[in-house]
């Protein structure tokens, strides 16, 4: 009896553990009281050794990304995470790279995918290695939910797999550097046995994309565990500078330190890709992650906190923060010439907050937006989660847009009853299809 009770508590265990791990990497919001009264401010300071309390939960990466030519657009399914497919940006031929998806008693997938520079090869973090663990330890998860991830590549049709790191810890958010002979990614410490809110960060760090080396670039300590709970921080996905010498990332910070009290705050960060330092940028309450102009010259990210919500740029040196836009946005993206944003994949403005910006699709809140190459496109990811029941009913779609908002195209849609994604350059409506038409893609007028 006392076994089968034993047993039960490591099943109970497991399966919390196993939600942890899902609220992870499904980015899942935490809820919190906020403390009141905070701005936006910048607090460049540079820092070239030490290291800071901290623990992390990294998003998966969702948003659509150009092959360096244009002709490919890569996307990461949002409800069956784990599918990636490749989609051609005419429509006409669509690859599933990876099709396991986190469905039940599935614990192994991709994600998170970066495409080359050159267009190659793709880069992207797998949950399919087991962690070694003691089985007779009834304080730790059951096997099948033991694991860790790595940061593996491939060619862009998924084969050639290649391993680059070999531990037993979780990594994430890989990020080729803009020549290509490197990739940034996220390291947590083991997470067996801790629940989401206690996965700890290990720091950011940066590889050789031949494996001949890999160096920290910010590092951190496990946070000691508070009365009620751990601290636990948020971090988006890394942007390098164009000239590969930088890299920008977001932190947040939630410290419950008794039942009443909560803090919530988000510093965003700037580190030498060499490693040799890093500096905190500018720090807020809800600050998403940063992302580096073309040019180089600025850094965009958004603030969701009431009262602050907007779009700001700032120079990488800490100096001319300003607001260039007064509404909430949850993703923010360059244009490739850096004279213009693209906010939460459908709103364009121009870079410096003048003039007025022009819509070039629906705002929904999951929409994902990526420029194409060379500046005249848009490739837009609709996930299709409703918010309201009266929000109308479609489904998951990859599309394209005219920079103008002009010329609306869908490339991929997906099936809701099998979940998988179909291609639209050569269908139509009478295919069955009819979400291939543009309806229900094209900004109100």
């Amino acid at each position: 009896m006392q076994r089968a009770q034993t047993r039960a508590a490591r099943v109970a265990d497991a399966a919390s553990a196993l939600l942890g791990m899902a609220l992870l990497l499904a980015g899942a919001a935490v809820v919190a009281l906020l403390l009141a009264g905070c701005v936006i401010r910048s607090t460049h300071q540079w820092n070239t050794g030490g290291s800071v309390a901290e623990t992390i939960v990294v998003e998966p990466q969702f948003t659509p990304i150009y092959s360096s030519d244009g002709s490919w657009v890569i996307i990461a399914d949002r409800r069956y995470m784990g599918d990636v497919y490749l989609v051609s940006s005419d429509g006409s031929e669509i690859i599933s790279v990876f099709k396991t998806g986190m469905r039940p008693g599935v614990y192994a997938f991709e994600f998170s995918p970066d495409i080359s520079p050159d267009g190659a090869r793709l880069v992207y973090a797998s949950s399919r290695h087991e962690v070694p663990i003691d089985e007779s330890d009834s304080t730790l998860p059951v096997k099948e939910f033991a694991r860790s991830s790595e940061i593996e590549t491939s060619d862009l049709n998924g084969k050639n797999r290649k391993r680059l790191t070999k531990s037993t810890s979780l990594k994430t958010a890989p990020a080729w550097s803009p020549s290509g002979d490197a990739i940034a990614f996220v390291e947590y410490y083991n997470s067996i046995g801790l629940t989401g809110d206690d996965l700890a960060l290990k720091g950011v760090y940066v590889m050789s994309s031949d494996e001949s080396s890999v160096h920290p670039v910010y590092q951190a300590q496990v946070a000691p565990r508070r009365t009620y709970a751990s601290s636990t921080k948020v971090m988006g996905a890394l942007s390098w500078s164009p000239d590969g010498n930088h890299i920008a990332f977001t932190l947040g910070e939630i410290a419950l330190d008794s039942l009443e009290d909560v803090y919530y705050g988000n510093r965003i960060y700037v580190a030498n890709s060499d490693g040799s330092g890093w500096a905190e940028l500018a720090t807020g309450d809800h600050l998403t992650a940063p992302v580096w102009s073309p040019d180089g010259i600025r850094i965009a990210f958004a603030e969701n906190e009431m009262g602050m919500e907007g779009v700001y740029i700032i120079r990488p040196d800490g100096t001319d923060l300003q607001q260039v836009h007064a509404h909430k946005a949850a993703r923010v993206a360059w244009s490739p010439d850096s004279s213009e944003l693209l906010i939460n994949g459908g709103y364009v403005m121009n870079a410096h907050g003048t003039g007025r910006g022009r819509l070039i699709a629906p705002l929904y809140e999951h929409n994902r937006g990526a420029w194409s190459p060379d500046g005249s496109r848009i490739a837009i990811y609709r996930p299709w989660e409703p918010t309201s029941p009266y929000e109308p009913d479609m489904p998951a779609v990859l599309f394209t847009v005219g920079s103008d908002g002009a010329d609306a195209r869908v490339l991929a849609v997906r099936d809701e009853d099998t979940g998988a994604w179909h291609e639209c350059g050569l269908s139509s409506a009478e295919d069955g299809l009819e979400h291939c038409e543009p309806e229900g893609i094209a900004p109100p007028r």
